[in-house]
């Protein structure tokens, strides 16, 4: 009678190879990780974050600083404040010239342009702004003691010298008298490089919080808008989008 069993060893040898041929496999895929940890490690100091964000995410970054000056300090070429860390948040707020009369066959919008603003008929808008500081922890030198100012805090500081500046100033260009405005160039998706010329308006706020004194709190400002390049009115607004297309492909080459 024939037997089921085989006693050739041929199954035990198979068995072994396919053992075998499992762990080489998973020893290949361990290895592949630890150098893809590797590579990402090596990426993550070497490089800066707006790099990370273009080589591992494939799109460009948006977290270029924001800056901030004023017109005195322009004309005089002084360079902008980098914010340590960027806002966390803002709102723009832009009222409509316009009046509603109420007519007998019902209301009537009255819309008002105005030709030395791009025939727009949008008023000025407002920006409120919630600042970040980022950690103000004291960081001790070589020898312990502590000689330089987190740059957070140095942000505060020349911010709340910024909003004092007198509000017009001599150019030297031409020795006339200007408007002196706050110039703000923040950068975001929807906004890749755009310049804010204003003037900081109502309160200054902050706070300071036990439960966490790392950081200011409640940082927040009001800015006036005058002026944008690109400009947002009608006439300009195509500018917006070409200059939208044009920040975001410079952005990735950063």
């Amino acid at each position: 009678m024939a037997s089921n069993v085989d006693t050739s060893g041929a199954a035990a040898t198979a068995a072994a190879q396919k053992a075998q041929q499992a762990a080489s496999l998973q020893n290949a895929q361990q290895a592949s990780n630890e150098a893809a940890q590797v590579a990402y490690d090596n990426a993550s100091s070497s490089a800066s974050t707006s790099d990370m964000d273009s080589s591992i995410y494939g799109r460009p970054s948006n977290r270029r600083a924001w800056t901030l000056t004023t017109s005195s300090r322009r004309a005089n070429n002084e360079s902008p404040m980098q914010f340590y860390v960027n806002p966390g948040q803002y709102t723009m707020d832009t009222p409509i010239r316009q009046s509603v009369v109420q007519a007998k066959g019902g209301p009537v919008v009255h819309n008002f342009r105005d030709p030395k603003r791009g025939n727009s008929n949008l008023g000025f808008t407002t920006m409120s702004i919630d600042f970040s500081s980022g950690s103000i922890l004291p960081r001790p030198s070589a020898d312990s003691s502590y000689e330089e100012i987190p740059e957070g805090l140095l942000n505060w500081i020349e911010y709340l010298k910024i909003i004092q500046e007198d509000t017009v100033y001599r150019d030297p260009s031409d020795n006339t008298i200007k408007p002196n405005n706050a110039i703000l160039t923040i950068n975001t998706l929807m906004f890749p490089n755009l310049e804010i010329e204003g003037t900081f308006i109502e309160n200054i706020s902050h706070s300071e919080n036990s439960d966490d004194p790392t950081q200011i709190q409640s940082w927040s400002g009001k800015l006036l808008i005058r002026k944008t390049t690109p400009a947002l009115t009608l006439d300009e607004i195509n500018n917006l989008k070409n200059s939208w297309i044009q920040n975001i492909n410079n952005s990735g080459n950063e």
